[in-house]
């Protein structure tokens, strides 16, 4: 379940309390992941057992547990992401890269967007937007 920036939010503010102890649980494991990923990775633990989100388990271990296996799991699917890369028809050089409708969604990037292109390790392109 990919969410939208905005329900991402909405679930932050909603369940604060709660992401404040999964945060604080991977913490003391010394594992640092950002509130929203987090929320995403139980977000998809919850819509994995038919549920929009599910009440913590009383025990750190079994949610640390819980959180490592579909916070590798995101990893894992944000890594498979490919791109390629097409000559722009009117010969200027220029490259197209058309990049999927729900990486685009969760970047919060628009149509419209400027976005800056770093070459890093000599193989990464680094794109930010402006």
């Amino acid at each position: 379940m990919k969410l939208r920036p905005t329900e991402r939010q909405y679930l932050l503010e909603q369940h604060a309390k709660a992401v404040d102890r999964m945060v604080r649980c991977l913490n003391d494991a010394e594992l640092q992941k950002a509130d929203e990923e987090v929320v995403s990775a139980w977000a998809e633990y919850s819509d994995d057992n038919c549920a929009t989100w599910l009440a913590l388990p009383d025990d750190d271990a079994t949610l640390r547990t819980i959180l490592l296996r579909y916070l590798v799991r995101q990893e894992q699917e944000a890594a498979s992401e490919r791109v390629t890369a097409i000559a722009a028809a009117d010969g200027s050089g220029d490259l197209m890269i058309s990049l999927s409708a729900e990486l685009v969604e969760s970047l919060d990037w628009r149509e419209g967007d400027q976005l800056s292109i770093e070459i890093a390790d000599g193989d990464t392109l680094v794109l930010q937007r402006l």
